[in-house]
């Protein structure tokens, strides 16, 4: 009886024993389950990060790439456009719709100021690059601006009401740059096309054409005189006489209402 009750008491240990290795054989399995869920997540956070740091490289070049940078000093302005109902020019503003290679933005440098006008046909061959200007602008009326012709565009603008096609001039000003000059300011333009001293000159409505002569009528004795001119050049107001008239001679203007006044030759 004694023995038995030994063997009794040594298969408690074992049990025992055996209870602990049960225990420690799940809780190593939990932790080889918990260890790789650790390594999953530690995966899937290494893998989400390099898709952000990715991403942030690509937005970093986007960033970039949307910079835009001027190849000058100056202040940035909105460019303007037509508006289709009132046809007044407006500045660009958010919510516009916008295409492919419109300009946005612009400078205004004060040492690169420049004015648009426009030439109409008669006089368009007249205008080259290079030729010297004077302008005038409202808001600085009692001042000559000087400058020189920039660009002179071979194409028209669109035809306004009276059908006569106008191109689009640069001038650029060369004058005094320390004037509060703005954006946006209007004024008239003379470009200087041909320098004659010492000529002699009649208005425009002085001459008379007649079988692509040009005449000149002249009061005398109580009658009219036609006599033939030769017109070398003008501006479209003044016209320069190189044959046919003297310094004091009276002509008189508006000569097309004496046309039948007169016995042509």
């Amino acid at each position: 009886f004694e023995f038995a009750a030994i063997e009794r008491q040594l298969k408690v240990p074992q049990v025992g024993l055996q209870d602990l290795d049960k225990r420690a054989s799940g809780s190593t399995r939990q932790l080889e389950l918990e260890l790789d869920a650790a390594k999953a997540e530690l995966d899937s956070k290494e893998s989400n990060h390099r898709l952000n740091v990715e991403k942030l490289a690509t937005t970093e070049a986007r960033i970039e790439a949307c910079t835009i940078r001027a190849p000058v000093a100056g202040q940035v302005l909105h460019a303007t456009v037509v508006d289709k109902v009132s046809g007044l020019k407006i500045a660009i503003q958010e919510g516009m719709s916008v295409r492919a290679g419109q300009t946005l933005l612009q400078l205004w440098n004060r040492e690169q100021v420049k004015m648009k006008t426009r030439i109409g046909e008669a006089w368009i061959s007249t205008a080259r690059k290079g030729m010297t200007s004077t302008v005038r602008l409202d808001a600085f009326s009692d001042l000559e601006i000087s400058g020189v012709v920039d660009d002179v565009s071979v194409y028209p603008v669109a035809r306004p009401a009276s059908g006569t096609a106008e191109y689009e001039t640069t001038i650029r000003l060369t004058g005094d740059s320390s004037l509060p000059l703005r954006p946006g300011l209007t004024g008239e333009a003379r470009i200087t096309v041909q320098s004659l001293p010492s000529v002699l000159k009649i208005p425009k409505d002085a001459v008379l054409w007649r079988d692509s002569k040009a005449y000149s009528i002249l009061h005398r004795d109580r009658s009219w005189e036609a006599r033939q001119v030769q017109i070398s050049t003008g501006d479209g107001t003044i016209c320069v006489v190189s044959a046919g008239l003297k310094e004091g001679e009276e002509v008189v203007r508006n000569a097309e209402q004496y046309g039948d006044k007169i016995t042509w030759p």
